[in-house]
């Protein structure tokens, strides 16, 4: 539900990703950059339409508003690709529909746990799903 998000994280889903890679998220074994906390990383994303929009400018490299962001690019890359697998958690009930219709492969959830993104698996019942327990 977007309005939830929106309320518990300040930012639209399709932001989400940005404050993700930049403040980390601790549940789901993120590390993110030094010197980023929620508030900042919330403050950033909202200068973005979208994680893609995001990317574009941290790669482009001449945004000023990232002038704190560019020391720290190349763990925010990583963490947007490792971030990006966690919205499948916020599906809820149709997280699983989702992995079928998506054929999700058992090397894909293999990822997710060595990843140590359990929080996301068990919440929406994929982790017993995938015999993870």
């Amino acid at each position: 539900d977007e309005r939830k998000i929106v309320e518990h994280f300040g930012v639209t889903p399709r932001q989400l990703p940005i404050v993700l890679a930049l403040a980390g998220d601790s549940s789901d074994n993120v590390k993110g950059a030094r010197g980023f906390g929620k508030k900042n990383s919330v403050k950033i994303a909202s200068l973005f339409k979208d994680v893609e929009e995001f990317k574009s400018a941290l790669l482009e490299g001449s945004d000023p508003r990232l002038d704190k962001v560019y020391p720290h690019k190349d763990i925010i890359l990583k963490n947007i690709e490792i971030v990006r697998l966690i919205p499948l958690g916020l599906l809820g009930d149709d997280a699983r529909a989702l992995c079928s219709k998506l054929k999700i492969s058992d090397q894909f959830f293999s990822i997710v746990k060595k990843l140590e993104f359990n929080s996301i698996l068990k919440k929406y019942g994929l982790f017993e799903a995938n015999n993870f327990s």
